[in-house]
């Protein structure tokens, strides 16, 4: 994939309601989706709005080969060709892929899920405990983290990296911080 792709794309989860109907689709099984259950998954998800889904797996033929054989219809395709460039479509239309062979393709848009990673620095000086998936392990409902007093919320906590989850989390763990506030007592009169 190449290194320096734009991201301002047209994607599913931003525009998928408007672009339903189109003939073709595609997604990247790269980065966060270069495993058959999150490609095939989403890849069913983007053909609600698309005639035609292409799974593009730059160049990962054993991947290819591992979609191919979950793929459950025929709307669904898996290309392993080796990715150049993603550009604008013409006229702003979409995403053109270009593959190392020269040959070009124009998807409506494009599901793709980039890797984060999360920056262990403080993580690791709290000694709080990683999921096997990268995450910051927190404990429901109100984020709490391995060690006692410390909350997650967000995209360090959570493998959905998106908005409203994040947002909800954050609320969450403002109500576990509370609990655990000691109460502060006051003394009338006293300046």
């Amino acid at each position: 994939m190449p290194a320096n792709h734009p991201t301002s794309f047209p994607c599913m989860y931003q525009f998928g309601y408007e672009f339903r109907g189109c003939a073709s689709a595609g997604l990247l099984a790269v980065d966060g989706l270069s495993n058959v259950m999150q490609s095939t998954m989403l890849a069913d998800d983007g053909n609600k709005f698309a005639d035609m889904m292409n799974i593009y797996t730059d160049n990962n033929s054993s991947l290819a080969s591992e979609i191919s054989a979950a793929v459950q219809t025929s709307s669904v395709a898996v290309d392993d060709r080796k990715i150049k460039a993603l550009t604008d479509g013409e006229n702003s239309s979409g995403v053109t892929i270009e593959f190392e062979d020269g040959s070009k393709k124009t998807e409506a848009f494009l599901v793709h899920r980039p890797k984060t990673q999360l920056d262990r620095t403080l993580v690791d000086q709290l000694g709080l405990k990683i999921l096997p998936t990268g995450e910051i392990e927190v404990m429901p409902p109100f984020c709490r983290t391995s060690v006692p007093g410390v909350y997650a919320a967000g995209d360090c906590g959570s493998m959905m990296k998106i908005i409203p989850n994040a947002i909800s989390m954050g609320a969450y763990a403002g109500c576990g911080i509370s609990r655990e506030l000691p109460k502060r007592v006051t003394v009338r009169g006293a300046q």
